[in-house]
């Protein structure tokens, strides 16, 4: 058995888990690792010529792009630098450029410099998602794995000469290696942790060399999946005089809404990615008496509370959107 292509192994297998605990998918990355395994089994090895591989990877990129296209995965939340299903389906098929290198009879002894590369840009791809909790100490333990890992497979990447004489090392030898890895590695972890700790610093830096400027045009707080710091009372600011919401109840109306921001990221409140398709009924609950026009319909948002209904009458200046109390089961438009 070839040390260096366990190696390989344990590596995608790292790559793998990373991918499955940050994405929450479970289907991809076991595949992927049943079928490095059968990597081992010379018989499903093939010697791919050089136009074969262009090919076989080009038609990879294709795929995943189409699937990207037609099929994107959804997160519960986005980052806005890269876009978090593109990231996905990017690491999906790099992780597959990886098998596919497995595959090849022309790596049987030593699989390519260019695998561990592979990994490290599958791992960024990967880490492009907005981590909670334990989830983050999860992928450190992932990266600093594979790139001990990605140490050792180079070590035997190559064929080793014989010696002519044996060579006597001093105890100092390895004592100066052991501390340059030690530096390396404690380096390599203050950076991860202050790069995960000013996140939201670096990113506003980010933005602000990046970002075009719109001169004053700013997103409507509660009409958008994005609402920026001070774009509620630029919105004031413009005609406020004019009248923006006209409610009648039959009670107090208290607080209403038109859309909920979960999410403070780079200065910006973000909503929940994904819509949510409320059901359509053809007759209101038991119990329902409003006065409502012919030509709309019923949708139910929720389960009511209560059996004590209270009707609102709400027109908005901005049409197409709905503004209404937390928890309003019932609308009708």
């Amino acid at each position: 058995m070839n040390a260096q292509r366990t190696i390989a192994f344990t590596m995608l297998s790292l790559e793998c888990a990373a991918f499955g605990i940050l994405s929450e998918t479970l289907f991809f990355p076991s595949s992927i690792i049943v079928l490095a395994a059968l990597s081992y089994v010379p018989l499903l090895r093939y010697p791919f010529s050089r136009r074969q591989v262009f090919w076989t990877t080009s038609l990879l990129a294709i795929l995943f792009m189409a699937k990207y296209m037609l099929y994107q995965h959804e997160f519960g939340l986005d980052r806005l630098a890269i876009r978090t299903p593109l990231a996905y389906a990017a690491a999906q098929f790099v992780i597959t450029v990886q098998l596919h290198q497995m595959f090849d009879s022309h790596f049987d002894r030593f699989l390519p410099n260019a695998f561990p590369l592979f990994g490290i840009v599958a791992f960024i791809l990967i880490g492009d998602i907005l981590v909670y909790g334990s989830k983050g100490r999860y992928y450190q333990v992932l990266v600093f794995g594979y790139i001990l890992l990605t140490g050792v497979f180079y070590q035997w990447g190559h064929a080793v000469r014989k010696p002519v004489s044996p060579e006597k090392k001093r105890w100092s030898v390895y004592v100066i290696r052991t501390g340059f890895f030690v530096v390396i590695c404690l380096m390599g972890w203050l950076t991860a942790t202050g790069l995960d700790r000013y996140e939201r610093e670096l990113d506003q830096l980010y933005y602000r060399l990046i970002e075009p400027r719109t001169g004053g045009l700013a997103s409507r707080a509660g009409f958008s999946t994005i609402s920026r710091l001070g774009s509620l009372s630029k919105q004031f600011d413009a005609g406020a005089e004019q009248i923006k919401l006209r409610v009648q109840s039959t009670d107090e109306p208290g607080y209403f809404r038109g859309r909920a921001f979960v999410q403070f990221f780079n200065s910006e409140w973000h909503s929940e990615i994904g819509n949510h398709n409320a059901a359509i009924i053809a007759v209101p609950p038991a119990g329902v008496q409003a006065s409502v026009p012919q030509d709309g319909t019923w949708f139910q948002m929720g389960q009511a509370k209560s059996s004590n209904w209270i009707e609102y009458q709400v027109w908005s200046e901005i049409s197409g959107h709905i503004f209404a109390p937390l928890n309003t089961p019932l609308v009708y438009a």
